[in-house]
């Protein structure tokens, strides 16, 4: 009895080994209609590429490349921060945070050689940039909300 049922079971993974190995399986095949990552978005830009669109530069960039880094410094652990984006002749700044969603807020210099650039003064909550002793600091209203000081 012992020898029948031990046969019945290996006659038994036997088969369902051999099953699973069938060489009729096809393999699918996903045919998408564009390509993956080329996709873009309604400036031409390539944002599987990581390319944004700035509005001073008027051209698809990556602001990692071009921009100037700031951390965050109310969550210490955010694990995403802000660039700002200098216009060739650095009056214009556009600044781009998680915060605005890509509607980027673009900042103009305070004066000819002043190292500081406001996005619209006359209401709270306006966003202003200050580069003092090589840091960048930016502002939300009185709160500052990025820079990019050596910790």
């Amino acid at each position: 009895m012992k020898l029948h049922v031990t046969a019945l079971i290996a006659v038994s993974a036997c088969v369902m080994v051999l099953c699973a190995c069938s060489v009729n399986k096809q393999p699918q095949v996903v045919v998408y209609e564009t390509p993956l990552g080329s996709q873009t978005d309604e400036h031409g830009c390539k944002p599987a590429a990581g390319y944004m669109w700035s509005k001073i530069k008027g051209d698809c960039i990556r602001i990692w490349e071009e921009g100037i880094q700031l951390n965050n410094v109310i969550d210490k652990n955010a694990a995403y921060a802000a660039f700002l984006v200098l216009s060739e002749d650095s009056t214009k700044m556009e600044a781009f945070m998680v915060e605005t969603s890509g509607a980027n807020p673009i900042l103009y210099r305070e004066g000819a050689t002043a190292d500081s650039w406001c996005s619209n003064s006359k209401f709270s909550g306006a966003y202003r940039a200050v580069l003092q002793d090589s840091v960048w600091t930016l502002w939300k209203g009185q709160e500052k909300i990025y820079d990019n000081a050596v910790r």
